[in-house]
């Protein structure tokens, strides 16, 4: 009898692994459109509670939860990438005029007249060169830009459907995991098989960090983003909406974050003699725009997850290799979750040495 039941239950498993293993082929498709209607659900869940202790009604509260996420990231969300489109487009443009006319010229001028630029001018036997390699990494760098954007924007083109059906899937998939959030949560819950205080601190620490990660991550971004967007745009810098976009990818960089954009821009404008605009913009870009980071991400995330600030920055950095801008968000949920398994593993099986 006992031999029967372990041939039933390895034929069990056996069989329950094959089912997820097919189960997994057939949503892998939607894995992105499931993950970041996951990650809305989870950062407007606050608000869907708001509404349901308003309404007293779960549909109700989910569907104006969904309508309002809907209104504040698809529409700006189009906006953003047809005008992002545009002004790399005029980027390039203008850059390929300022390369071809006296601009590059200029910089070359102004950097050789640095006085601590005279040794290295005698070494250099012929500062052509140097104007020649300039304008090639310019013109190089400023036509990949162009060309991403535009093969993006062809991409957008001809598979408008298949974007407009994935936005229309992450919107219904959102309503549904906003109404139905806490049973989802709870089945899982309880079919994870580990002792209650053990689930616990499992479920306790993904909770703090997808709830640190993934509103202290985008509040950061977008915050930095608009800042700079806006810092360019008063100060009269050209494209304030691309270099506002291109702030808010790079603020998920570990270490340089924001600076990435604003510290090169700001050499720019020394090197073109727009001093007034350079210190205004270093000015801006050190005490506002990248101290706000230092801010906002560690009391968002650092408190939640309770992960020491360098392996935050590393899961965040490694997150992003091994899994795209996905990883910003998984990288810190996986060294919690580590942390916890550690913590578990000391409670239940260290006596055992």
């Amino acid at each position: 009898m006992d031999q029967r039941k372990q041939i039933i239950s390895i034929f069990f498993f056996a069989l329950f692994l094959f089912v997820i293993y097919q189960l997994l082929r057939i949503f892998s498709p939607f894995a992105k459109v499931v993950f970041w209607a996951a990650i809305l659900t989870f950062a407007f869940y606050p608000l869907y509670q708001l509404f349901h202790k308003s309404v007293k009604n779960r549909n109700a509260a989910a569907f104006l939860t969904t309508f309002c996420i809907f209104l504040l990231v698809i529409p700006p969300s189009l906006f953003v990438l047809s005008n992002l489109v545009t002004q790399t487009l005029e980027l390039y443009q203008k850059a390929k005029i300022y390369v071809r006319g006296e601009g590059i010229e200029s910089i070359i001028q102004t950097i050789l007249s640095f006085p601590w630029f005279q040794n290295i001018q005698d070494k250099i036997p012929n500062s052509n060169l140097l104007k020649e390699y300039l304008s090639n990494l310019l013109l190089r760098n400023t036509h990949l830009a162009a060309k991403f954007a535009t093969a993006h924007l062809g991409l957008v083109t001809k598979n408008i459907f298949l974007i407009l059906f994935n936005i229309f899937l992450t919107v219904i998939l959102t309503f549904f995991f906003l109404r139905d959030g806490e049973k989802i949560y709870r089945f899982i819950y309880e079919l994870t098989p580990l002792e209650e205080k053990d689930r616990k601190i499992v479920f306790s620490k993904i909770n703090d960090a997808f709830s640190g990660v993934i509103r202290g991550q985008l509040i950061t971004s977008i915050t930095q983003g608009l800042l700079a967007g806006l810092t360019f745009f008063f100060l009269r810098l050209p494209a304030p909406l691309f270099f506002g976009f291109a702030t808010f990818v790079t603020s998920t960089i570990p270490i340089t974050g924001a600076s990435t954009v604003w510290v090169p821009f700001t050499f720019y404008l020394f090197l073109t003699q727009q001093t007034p605009k350079a210190i205004s913009l270093a000015i801006i870009g050190t005490f506002v725009i990248s101290l706000s980071d230092n801010l906002i991400k560690p009391i968002l995330i650092g408190e939640k997850t309770k992960i020491p600030v360098f392996l935050l920055f590393l899961g965040i950095l490694g997150g992003l290799h091994a899994y795209g801008v996905t990883g910003v968000f998984l990288g810190p949920v996986f060294i919690t979750l580590f942390f916890a398994l550690i913590k578990i593993y000391q409670d239940q099986y260290s006596h055992l040495k």
